[in-house]
């Protein structure tokens, strides 16, 4: 199972666009130097750098987005919202360590329950105990709204130490905490997968697309399963429902692709 594929839908597209644009002066000249310029005329705007920073991340820059972010950090070391960027710009970078330390710096300086989520998620992907107790302080500070969360997170961890029956019993939690959270569907689903169990995953899948039936996800891996399985045809089906709802989804399109050769 892809470790950033799965993760990366717990990042939001943290920018938005608030300011007022003079889309007459941007044309005449590069986004990043109008962002320069507007920031240079009102520094302590932080609506302005963040338009700086998303500038670097749609071009695809992540590199220079996260070094823009480390200078503005330099001289507002404590601004907690700068820290929650990096770390989903530390993420993008396949930096998952300090992907980890950002999110931390974050949660310290402005503890909130979405910090402590991504925080958690990181380190029990990667194996790190240290998301129990996060999970723990979490439901302490922020209740009980949050326990499907922390079901989750501890699933992730036992999943990846291969505590398989543990792990698929704190999914079972979590979805039972929320039948509509589709990240504990795809995560019982994924576990029961990395055991060769694809006819159970399929169970699992098919109740998560029944509960959400515009789930791309979920028909992405129902297709992978019925290839394993050999039902090449199934998989097809599967594979095309995914992309109608995401037509942006390319590991659908190679698969199918693959398959109707």
């Amino acid at each position: 199972m892809n470790f950033r594929t799965i993760i990366i839908t717990i990042l939001p597209v943290f920018f938005i666009y608030s300011c007022q644009v003079n889309n007459k002066k941007v044309n005449e000249q590069s986004p990043e130097s109008y962002w320069k310029e507007q920031i240079n005329l009102y520094p302590d705007s932080f609506l302005l750098k963040e338009n700086l920073i998303q500038n670097y991340r749609d071009s695809g820059n992540v590199l220079k987005a996260i070094q823009t972010t480390t200078l503005f950090l330099n001289t507002d070391t404590n601004n907690a919202k700068l820290w929650h960027i990096k770390g989903v710009l530390d993420f993008e970078n396949d930096d998952t360590l300090q992907s980890s330390v950002s999110f931390r710096k974050a949660y310290l300086i402005n503890p909130n329950a979405i910090d402590a989520i991504y925080l958690a998620r990181i380190l029990a992907y990667n194996k790190n105990a240290s998301c129990l107790d996060v999970c723990k302080e979490m439901i302490k500070k922020f209740g009980n709204n949050y326990k499907k969360d922390f079901y989750l997170i501890k699933g992730i961890y036992f999943s990846a130490i291969k505590e398989y029956d543990t792990a698929l019993n704190l999914f079972d939690s979590s979805i039972q905490e929320s039948y509509t959270y589709m990240d504990a569907y795809i995560q019982k689903a994924t576990t029961l997968m990395s055991t060769n169990k694809y006819i159970d995953a399929i169970t699992v899948l098919s109740k998560a697309t029944t509960v959400q039936n515009n789930f791309d996800d979920g028909y992405f891996y129902l297709g992978k399963c019925y290839e394993k399985i050999n039902d090449s045809l199934a998989a097809i089906e599967a594979y095309k429902k995914t992309i109608l709802i995401n037509r942006d989804y390319t590991e659908a399109k190679e698969a199918l692709s693959r398959l109707e050769k």
